[in-house]
């Protein structure tokens, strides 16, 4: 939570995010960079790197 940046690979439909992010585009899936203080909810797997 501490981390500047924190990468969030998210797999599933239905995906909510807030905060600043930056989209990633990721062979395997989707990769969100979360600048700062940002949450993700998804419908499915939400790992963070």
């Amino acid at each position: 939570m501490s981390d500047p940046e924190t990468a969030v690979r998210i797999t599933g439909a239905g995906v909510t995010l807030m905060g600043d992010l930056v989209l990633h585009r990721d062979p395997k899936g989707l990769v969100i960079f979360a600048h700062g203080s940002g949450s993700c909810s998804a419908i499915g797997s939400c790992v963070r790197r």
